[in-house]
């Protein structure tokens, strides 16, 4: 849409907005006060989605927020949107919608992770993430009908940790598994969280 955003990571500063390439950018006078990790456009829906904590405290809350424009946002409010102290990413997959994940890197909580699913990211409910999962989750992707979640641990070499430290969704499902439960060629180690 011609539209570039970028939204702070203080909760002082209000999301930005451009509509000149970038050149130069404009503060947004309609939003809610937050601290942001991800945000992304969907075409689809014509909106951008916005995830990440209310404040950088240990009584913090989930916040999503959405914009058809990126000049007005609207917050979303719900249980489960509440229910962590941080969304940290969100992604969008098509037939399975939206999907977002927990984790809580500024205060280290620890509380258990989760993944919360929209099909319109304004209304979300608990995505049942897979059971037994602690560690805090830091990105997720989706890419050929499949959700790749990756969470992080206090072991420094991820590599011998592959199977343990990332998830994955069908699109249609709502089940989690581990990597190593997909057999190649169904998936493929994604060096960075990048689709097209």
């Amino acid at each position: 849409n011609n539209i570039f955003v970028a939204l702070p990571q203080s909760r002082n500063d209000a999301p930005v907005y451009s509509t000149d390439g970038g050149d130069t950018w404009t503060m947004s006078s309609s939003f809610t006060s937050g601290i942001f990790f991800d945000v992304i456009y969907v075409a689809d829906d014509n909106q951008f989605v916005a995830v990440g904590r209310t404040t950088p405290s240990t009584s913090s809350e989930g916040i999503v927020m959405t914009s058809a424009d990126g000049v007005t946002w609207v917050a979303r409010a719900s249980t489960i949107i509440k229910s962590v102290p941080t969304w940290n990413s969100v992604t969008y997959g098509h037939e399975g919608g939206y999907i977002a994940i927990s984790t809580d890197r500024l205060t280290i909580d620890t509380n258990s992770p989760k993944a919360m699913r929209s099909t319109d990211g304004r209304t979300w409910q608990d995505a049942n993430l897979k059971s037994g999962a602690s560690d805090p989750f830091v990105s997720i992707a989706f890419g050929n009908g499949i959700y790749y979640a990756l969470r992080t641990t206090t072991t420094a070499d991820l590599n011998d940790q592959e199977d343990d430290q990332m998830v994955v969704a069908v699109a249609e499902s709502s089940d989690w598994i581990s990597l190593s439960d997909l057999d190649p060629p169904e998936y493929g180690m994604p060096a960075t969280f990048a689709t097209g």
